[in-house]
């Protein structure tokens, strides 16, 4: 199975990966209780894990989009070296 994607796609998808990852953000939590009851530290550990996995997430979609983006660099600088070879041999 072969996939073919344009250059285009592939920065609009880096960009909205970027888009995201900025989306990602943690409100303050509210105030549960006293810190001594239990429900009240569970809710503050349960928003530590989900704050600390949107900031993991973020980082990942970010050097995700870091990644596409510079493969699709490399990408049209590629399609740009074969298209001045192919040129050159046309003219042979």
């Amino acid at each position: 199975m072969l996939l073919r994607v344009g250059a285009d796609d592939l920065r609009a998808m880096a960009g909205r990966w970027e888009a995201v990852a900025g989306e990602l953000t943690v409100s303050a939590a509210c105030d549960v209780g006293l810190p001594c009851q239990a429900s009240a530290a569970a809710v503050t550990a349960g928003n530590a894990d989900i704050a600390a996995a949107a900031g993991a997430l973020s980082a990942r979609l970010r050097t995700g989009a870091t990644r596409v983006a510079a493969a699709n660099t490399g990408f049209v600088g590629n399609e740009r070296g074969s298209v001045g070879t192919l040129d050159h041999v046309k003219q042979v």
